[in-house]
């Protein structure tokens, strides 16, 4: 037992020294073992997340499965909001809106309730819920008035929602003006947000109403 134990304290050791230089195959493989032989050990699953987290291999099952278990122990807003990002990506969008409420739920704070409406947002946008999605992005600016992304997400919403939002070039035109404005507002609060805001205001400007359109559909400055 004692010559176990001291095997096991050498293995483990040279599986730190190896996981930094690892590829994602290779540590996958490691944890997908340990962790079918202990899938109740906190400390390892704990390890799993840790480790896969840094080298960014967290589209892996095992990952999945090891921050479901370390968050099921020890639920955070942290985890509650990792967990819906990690069910947003495998489709679970219903489970993410329940992981984001969670998140809410766990934190007083203002600029990390932001972060969790965001996320909400996104998950009604991939269930088809535009309205409340876009009452839940303006929420989220609402908390936080320095960030951008809400309104590159309200942007977002317009410009796929073109087709069912006019019932002719002038009205979906007014569309494309109010996403572009959406994209100004976001570059103006978040500077790290200008390229992808310009890039997509210079594709879209070219769908901007004209003022021949207006004038042939009776609309006037200030119309509705």
């Amino acid at each position: 037992s004692k010559s176990v134990k001291s095997y096991q304290q050498s293995l483990e050791k040279i599986e730190k020294e190896f996981e930094p230089y690892a590829t994602c195959e290779d540590l996958v493989a490691l944890f997908d073992s340990k962790y079918s032989e202990s899938p109740d050990d906190l400390s390892l699953l704990k390890r799993i997340v840790d480790v896969l987290n840094k080298k960014e291999c967290t589209g892996a099952e095992v990952y999945f499965n090891a921050a479901s278990a370390v968050h099921a122990a020890e639920p955070t807003a942290s985890s509650s909001f990792s967990m819906g990002n990690l069910s947003v990506n495998k489709g679970k969008f219903n489970a993410a809106i329940g992981f984001y409420n969670q998140a809410m739920s766990l934190t007083d704070s203002d600029i990390d309730k932001s972060k969790y409406l965001l996320g909400l947002s996104q998950a009604n946008v991939k269930l088809g819920k535009l309205s409340t999605a876009r009452d839940l992005a303006y929420q989220s600016a609402k908390l936080n008035p320095a960030w951008g992304k809400p309104y590159v997400l309200i942007s977002d919403m317009y410009l796929n929602s073109v087709s069912t939002c006019g019932i002719n070039v002038f009205e979906q035109g007014m569309v494309y003006s109010a996403a572009i404005y959406k994209y100004i507002k976001a570059n103006k609060k978040e500077s790290s947000l200008r390229e992808q805001g310009t890039k997509k205001m210079t594709l879209n400007t070219k769908y901007l109403p004209a003022k021949n359109d207006a004038f042939f559909l009776g609309a006037k400055d200030g119309d509705g």
